[in-house]
């Protein structure tokens, strides 16, 4: 006779999948007026609805425009609307990103800055393409690209794409050498996009933004609320935060996923010390970047009467 036997079947457990701790307040959201932003007005508010939100703000790069159907849509949907803008901006010789809340989507200034944009976006690229071409060797078919896009621009992504997907380019020596010692075909784009258009990188190009002074200025003048995006806010030192809040800054996006805890703390001591608005914000883009989450701010529950505060700010 044969002994008993302990005869177990072990299924492989499934992989948690993290909670994601949304909250009810997001004030930088971008929609497809956006260059890389996807979707449109009220499919983001029929998702903040989804999602419990109870308060949020499009803030879309240099441009305005969603703010006149977001405040339609606003009472449709029952949440609370605060019209919004992202603003690229230039303090001594650094990149910052100022949000205007509040504004005056009408002012002029608005358009003006939309149009300036556009204009620097479409040089920028052409001069990216001239030094790719120079750099490769590889003819850049400018018209076709420059037709596919609604904001006449040519990224660095659009680029190493284009290199990427194409059998006779792949095949080249300095493209094949990032294939052959990444882990991944993902990681070989990304890296040779950040070699060859990176900072240090030989099709790299310069832009000029307008002052971060008169952002806050044409901000103030529309009748709005200037505070600056937690975007690259890790590499901006204490003091260039304070010489930048000194410039008129309303406040501060303390919470976001791009910045560490060190730099929210040290955010969150600077406005307090000068009793400014504390803001929160996701990012969020759509599947064109899906680490983002509607809602998902980083923001604690004990910091959003802080938050609160600025959404009551035009009461």
């Amino acid at each position: 006779r044969e002994p008993d036997q302990e005869i177990r079947f072990e299924t492989k457990p499934e992989p948690v999948k993290e909670e994601l701790h949304v909250t009810p307040i997001d004030l930088h959201i971008r929609s497809n007026y956006s260059d890389d932003g996807y979707y449109d007005v009220e499919e983001l508010f029929k998702q903040a609805k989804d999602n419990g939100l109870e308060v949020i703000s499009i803030t879309d790069h240099n441009c305005a425009r969603a703010n006149a159907a977001a405040m339609r849509f606003s009472s449709l949907y029952n949440i609370q609307y605060i019209p919004g803008v992202e603003i690229d901006a230039q303090y001594k010789r650094m990149r910052v990103r100022i949000l205007g809340y509040y504004i005056d989507w009408t002012n002029e200034v608005f358009e003006v800055l939309e149009q300036n944009s556009l204009k620097r976006e479409k040089e920028l690229s052409i001069e990216r393409v001239e030094k790719f071409e120079n750099f490769s060797g590889i003819r850049i078919d400018v018209d076709s690209l420059m037709s596919n896009s609604r904001f006449q621009t040519i990224t660095p992504t659009e680029i190493t794409k284009m290199v990427f997907h194409n059998e006779r380019t792949r095949s080249l020596p300095f493209v094949k050498k990032y294939l052959d010692n990444c882990g991944s075909h993902s990681a070989a784009m990304s890296r040779f996009e950040t070699d060859v258009f990176g900072k240090n990188g030989p099709c790299y190009v310069k832009a000029d933004y307008p002052d971060a002074q008169a952002v806050i200025d044409a901000i103030h003048n529309a009748g709005g609320i200037a505070i600056l995006s937690s975007w690259h806010l890790d590499y901006i030192s204490d003091e260039v935060l304070e010489e930048i809040v000194d410039l008129g800054m309303d406040g501060v996006e303390c919470f976001s996923n791009d910045i560490h805890e060190q730099t929210i703390a040290a955010a969150l001591k600077i406005v307090q010390k000068r009793k400014l608005f504390v803001s929160c914000g996701s990012d969020y883009h759509g599947p064109t970047k899906p680490k983002y989450h509607m809602g998902v701010s980083n923001c604690p529950e004990k910091a959003l009467a802080l938050v609160r505060i600025l959404t009551k700010a035009a009461k």
